[in-house]
């Protein structure tokens, strides 16, 4: 319900909104495409100051973890809006799992474990190299409305659950 009044369409993120969330990015998102929702579920673990008051930006806090598939079906593409960072050339976003499990369309920062996913998995996830070109990624997926590649998303996320993961490392 919390998502009923906002207009479409949605771009959301799911996650802490941390020291490692491109800020600058969301702001761009927001202030060149004033007709997108940038929503965002999670706690804030950062100054937001520079993106709280754009009004196409919507904050909704922490959500149970049960709740959040309500939230993602909601979406229309969801992103991952990290810093390129030594401590981000290390991760492995878990959201894309949840993102895609749901066959949501993805649009990334170029993080290395997005570009090995992508090498996996048939490159089922937009990487950007820059504000100009994530956005541009995001108004292409916004237009695809492509059912194979849905179901190409979930099995994504089927392959890189934790148990398969965990079943590779052994």
């Amino acid at each position: 319900k919390e998502l009923e009044h906002i207009k479409g369409p949605i771009i959301g993120y799911i996650g802490g909104l941390h020291k490692h969330v491109d800020l600058s990015l969301l702001k761009y998102l927001a202030q060149t495409h004033p007709d997108w929702s940038i929503v965002l579920v999670g706690p804030e673990q950062t100054d937001i100051s520079p993106i709280e008051d754009i009004p196409n930006v919507i904050f909704l806090g922490q959500k149970d973890f049960f709740d959040l598939p309500q939230y993602l079906a909601r979406f229309d593409v969801c992103i991952i809006p990290y810093l390129i960072s030594d401590y981000t050339k290390t991760v492995y976003p878990t959201k894309l799992n949840e993102y895609h499990i749901m066959g949501k369309p993805v649009v990334s920062t170029r993080l290395p474990g997005v570009v090995a996913f992508n090498e996996a998995n048939d490159n089922l996830v937009a990487i950007a190299g820059d504000y100009e070109e994530f956005s541009k990624l995001v108004a292409k997926a916004l237009e695809a409305d492509d059912k194979k590649l849905v179901a190409k998303r979930a099995e994504s996320a089927r392959k890189n659950s934790w148990n398969e993961r965990i079943e590779g490392m052994s």
